[in-house]
């Protein structure tokens, strides 16, 4: 930062996403320090809903940017595509809104 950066990503932090992507067995994905990709299984609550409707960015912070079914990955969302039971929501955001995502939507 005192060179001008506009943000740092440490050597800790990224080899702690290394080994967890290896371990999950998921190509590694790095955002920046504080911002990850989170795969959220679609809760029960949300069944039936559209993305608008379910209105996860505005309740949680979270930016939804794809949607996996059938091992799909879907990436051209619209607000109105139907959530169902065996959807994936990959979404970025911090660990606070993730940990909000889980308190709403149970």
């Amino acid at each position: 930062r005192r060179a001008g950066a506009d943000f740092v990503l440490s050597y800790a932090s990224f080899g702690v996403q290394s080994v967890f992507s290896q371990v999950t067995g998921r190509e590694l994905v790095v955002l920046g320090e504080g911002v990850d990709l989170y795969y959220l299984r679609l809760p029960h609550s949300l069944e039936g809903k559209s993305l608008a409707g379910a209105e996860i960015g505005a309740k949680t912070g979270l930016n939804v940017i794809a949607v996996q079914e059938n091992g799909e990955v879907v990436t051209d969302l619209s607000p109105q595509r139907a959530l169902t039971k065996d959807s994936t929501l990959l979404a970025i955001g911090s660990r606070e809104q993730r940990e909000r995502f889980g308190a709403i939507y149970r």
